[in-house]
């Protein structure tokens, strides 16, 4: 999928989507542009452990069983913290 609304965000919806933990890796290089900003035009895929992703792919964490959300280390990632969502601030 594609990040352009932020990678926590998106990988949020992948997560709950698939009922999957999205686990980022500390040691990503992930600041708070690449976690929380918006028109990365980057994508989002996920891979066999035993598959080399594509060229332009780089691994930035894990897929595990768990509670649906993405987590780097031990920490949940609020998606509500940044990226772009249209219906954020519309009246419930």
């Amino acid at each position: 999928m594609d990040i352009s609304d932020g990678l926590v965000l998106d990988a949020s919806r992948m997560a709950k989507a698939s009922g999957v933990r999205v686990e980022l890796a500390a040691d990503a290089g992930l600041d708070d542009d690449a976690l929380y900003g918006g028109e990365d035009h980057g994508l989002l895929a996920t891979f066999e452990p035993s598959v080399t992703p594509p060229e332009g792919f780089r691994p930035v964490g894990v897929i595990r069983e768990g509670e649906p959300g993405v987590f780097l280390g031990d920490q949940e990632l609020d998606a509500g913290a940044g990226g772009w969502d249209p219906f954020r601030n519309l009246a419930q």
